[in-house]
Formats: C-alpha cells, structure tokens, sequence
C-alpha cells in the first residue's frame, strides 16, 4: 500500500531487464538506491535474493510481471518477440504475455498475436507455439478462427499441428466439425490420421457429434474401419448410434481378439448389454467365415491314397468341421467374457444363444455320426470342462466357458427363469445343450430333483452324457447329486427305466446283446 505504483514499476524493470538479459537474477548492487523498495517487495513474496543476486521467488512471477509490462505500451510483444526468435528464452514469455493480454486486453491481445502472425520469416518454433497457444482455447474468438483457417484451409506441415492443438476444445470442435474436420475425414489418409485424435478428445463434450461426424464420413467405407473403431473403442458411453456403427464394423473388419476381448470387458463394466452385443456381432463374422471355408473344404475333391496314414493327415488338414470347431473350441480369447456372462447372465443368453444354436447347427450339417441311435450329435465337438469331468486339465474355449458361467449364474439368481431356459435349450438335440442342462441341474439338486427325472426319462440318450474323456460322467454326476432328493417311486422309475434300456442298433452295428445290456 506505500509506494504500490513506484514498487511495481520497479518489479517491472527487474523482469524487463531480466528478459533483455535472459536472465533470472540480477546483481543486487544495481538497485542500492532502491532497497527499501526491493525489501518491500521481497516482504510481500514478489523477490527474492541470494548471494547478492535479486530475483522473483517463482519463475511465474517474473512472467506475471513481464507480462503486465507489454500491455504498457503498443506492440512491445510483437517488437520483444521479433528481437529473439533465435532463443528459446522467449517461447515461455510470450505464451504467458499472449494469455495475459488475452485476459485484460483484447483489443490489443489481437493486435499483437496477429502482427507476429503475420511475419513472413517467423521461426517455425514461434509458429507452432502460437497455434498450441490459438488451439489450446476452449472459446476461440471470431478474429483467432481466422488465423486458425489459415492453416487448415491449404496442404502444409502444420497442419496436423492445428488438428492436434483444437483437440479436447468445445469451441473449435463445435467452430470447425462441418466444416475443416469433417472435410479431412476423407480428404486423405494424412488429414483422416490427424483428424482422429479430435474425434477422440470431443467424446466428453459433444458425443452425439462424433457418432454422426463417424457414421456419415467413415462407416460407409471400410477403409476407415481402423479409424472407426478407434475412435469408438474410446467412447466414455456407448449410445444406441455408436453401437449400431462399431456393429458395422466389428461383423466386416478382422480386430486382434485379445485387443477387442478388452473393449468387451470395458464396455461390459457400465453398459453389459451393449458390450454382449458387441460380442455378438464379433462371433456373428467369425462364424459366417467359418461356414465359408467349411463349404469350401467340402467341396475339395477326395484324392487316392496309397495308405491309411495319408488319408489320416489329409483328413486332418481338410476336416470340413475344424473351421467351425475353432470358433467355438479355440481357448485362446475371450478372456473377459465369462466374467460379462456372470455379471449379466439373462442378457448373455437372449444375446448369444441364438449364436450357439447356429454353431451347433452348422457342425450337426458336416457331421457324419453313425452313433446317433445311442449319443446325441456333437458328442465329441464343443466340449465343456466342467471341472468335475475335467481329470486331463484341458484348457477350456472362452465361449463355451462364458455359456456355462451364465447358465450357473442364472440358476442360482432365478430358478425359475432356469427352467425356462433349461427347456429352450434342452429341445436342442445335440450332446453340448443337453450336457448343459443337466450340469447346471446337477448345481440345485434339492431343487430340481423331481425336473431331472423328467428330463433324464424324456430321452433315453441322456443316459449317455459325457465329455471327451467320458460318455457318461455328465449323466453320472446328475444322478449321484439328484438321487439322494428323489422320493422311492422315483428311485424304483429311474431304476425300471435303466434296466429297460436297450438302445436300437443299426444292422451294419450289431453286436450281442449282452454287450448293449
């Protein structure tokens, strides 16, 4: 309050002087005539002193200070930046004068930033610092707009530069997006590239915007899908739109399992139906892929061969099902979709269970099974390691282990909800649904005793339930849980219904009796 005025014309000669210099201290012996005034100043927090140097406590400060200085006079900045292109000294001095007068003068914040603009031998430094400086404000002014479309109106090596300063700022997104970024959405591969760190920065401002700005320019050509998906694998939020754009993108476009099973597991944490659909549409391609080289493999002419263990390794490198058997066997990926299954079990199974009954029914189409009078297909394909059944430590597929969490999951949240689907499923005639059923059965046996009888007598080839190192442990596990929970009718049914049984053998299998019995 003594002396303000005289004392901040004094700090800003030290910074004035300082910046002449480049330097952050002074001798002390240039101001004995002032000490009063630097201890003032040194009392309020402003300077400092050390070893007979005087300077400003923090480098801010001396930056403040300077920067109220070139709001003194007209185009000081422009004249001081000018002086020193050549010295890195300056880059933060006029970021920090340009924000000041942008600040407490407009008008003359304009003047300046434009007359630098404006110099035709400006070091490419100053140039890239002056357009991080226009992109970094959220709310860019009309006459910044100008000097920013400068530099994206023509071909030139800043601008990538401009694209990456706008990004994260509502105001030049929402100046620019239909016109400047849209139009370098498919300009080129160069100004697509650049625009999509934009795109990626706007999701928490304008989201809507981005899902139209991608489905307009970029979803109707796939070239774009790795942009795309970019793009909306970093969505905070998945809308109805985004979803229906990365669907496109995720049935067309091969995406690295492992990286895609993380946007599954992402998406899967807020929004597990979206996330389910995602996945769906992934297994929908595989699929459809899948059916392709089976089709192809069957048409593959049968060559001669001159001994058994020819046609064993033809056989094996041309097997028309193994192209279906790796979607839904493979035990590499889907790592993350088991825990989606528990965490939303009714939702996996209204989504992805139609898929199951497409997989089971293309391999039922390939496959030849002269056992089918006493197992149900399938009974070697889509092999569940229920951990009971599972003595070799097989490692078990993504998918089917994701089926069995989400069944497991729903019988203990909603019985009832279970024997809905457990009778969907059921009607399914191959050995993986019904395997399914009675396992997860098997789970609430105090429960579904009286259920199981039912199924296990429906048909007889339930009998026969088992895995790859079994044909009947699934079978036996159901019994020895649900048994013990059976009434003595029930015992004496079951039993009656064992002893009776006597599957029907084909003439070209017959063998004794005793052997079935």
């Amino acid at each position: 309050p003594d002396g303000g005025p005289r004392r901040g014309q004094l700090a800003t000669q030290i910074a004035t002087d300082m910046a002449r210099q480049e330097t952050l201290w002074l001798p002390l012996a240039l101001f004995d005539d002032r000490l009063k005034d630097i201890l003032a100043l040194q009392a309020a927090g402003v300077l400092t002193s050390l070893n007979g140097r005087v300077g400003f406590t923090h480098q801010t400060v001396f930056e403040h200070v300077l920067a109220r200085s070139f709001a003194g006079a007209e185009g000081q900045l422009t004249r001081y930046v000018l002086d020193r292109q050549n010295s890195l000294f300056v880059r933060p001095k006029l970021w920090v004068g340009l924000g000041y007068l942008r600040g407490v003068a407009p008008g003359a914040y304009h003047q300046e930033i434009e007359a630098i603009w404006r110099e035709p031998d400006l070091r490419d430094h100053l140039r890239l610092l002056l357009i991080d400086f226009l992109g970094s404000q959220s709310e860019p002014t009309h006459r910044e707009a100008i000097l920013m479309a400068e530099v994206l109106r023509e071909p030139n090596p800043l601008r990538w530069q401009a694209y990456r300063a706008m990004s994260g700022s509502p105001g030049w997104f929402a100046r620019f997006r239909r016109t400047f970024s849209e139009d370098a959405m498919h300009e080129s591969e160069e100004t697509a590239n650049a625009v999509t760190g934009l795109l990626v920065r706007a999701w928490s401002f304008a989201a809507d915007e981005v899902v139209d700005l991608v489905r307009e320019n970029w979803i109707p050509q796939s070239l774009h899908d790795s942009r795309s998906w970019w793009v909306l694998q970093n969505a905070s939020h998945w809308s109805d739109s985004a979803l229906a754009a990365a669907c496109i993108i995720v049935g067309r476009t091969e995406i690295d399992i492992h990286s895609f099973d993380h946007v599954v597991a992402t998406v899967g944490a807020d929004q597990p139906e979206a996330a389910l659909r995602l996945a769906h549409a992934r297994l929908m391609r595989d699929l459809a892929l899948a059916r392709e080289e089976t089709a192809e493999r069957v048409g593959t002419p049968r060559p001669e061969f001159e001994n058994m263990e020819e046609e064993a390794v033809w056989y094996l490198e041309n097997d028309p099902r193994r192209p279906l058997t790796d979607v839904i066997d493979d035990p590499h990926g889907w790592e993350h979709l088991p825990a989606l299954a528990e965490r939303a079990p009714l939702a996996f199974l209204e989504i992805l269970w139609p898929w199951f009954e497409e997989c089971f029914g293309a391999l039922r189409a390939v496959r030849e099974d002269s056992r089918e009078h006493v197992h149900f297909p399938l009974d070697l394909e889509a092999d569940f390691r229920f951990e009971e059944e599972n003595d070799l430590g097989l490692s078990a597929s993504g998918v089917l282990e994701a089926l069995r969490t989400a069944t497991e999951r729903l019988v203990e949240s909603d019985p009832d909800e279970w024997l809905s689907w457990a009778a969907r499923i059921g009607r399914l005639e191959v050995a993986p649904a019904q395997r399914l059923v009675a396992h997860v059965h098997s789970r609430r046996p105090e429960r579904f005793a009286s259920q199981a009888l039912v199924f296990l007598l429906e048909d007889p080839r339930r009998f026969l339930l088992g895995g790859s190192t079994s044909s009947r442990t699934t079978t036996e596990r159901l019994v020895s849980a649900v048994s013990v929970h059976w009434s003595e009718d029930e015992v004496t049914t079951y039993e009656e219904a064992v002893r009776a049984y006597r599957p029907a053998v084909p003439d070209d299998l017959a063998e004794p009796r005793q052997r079935w019995a």
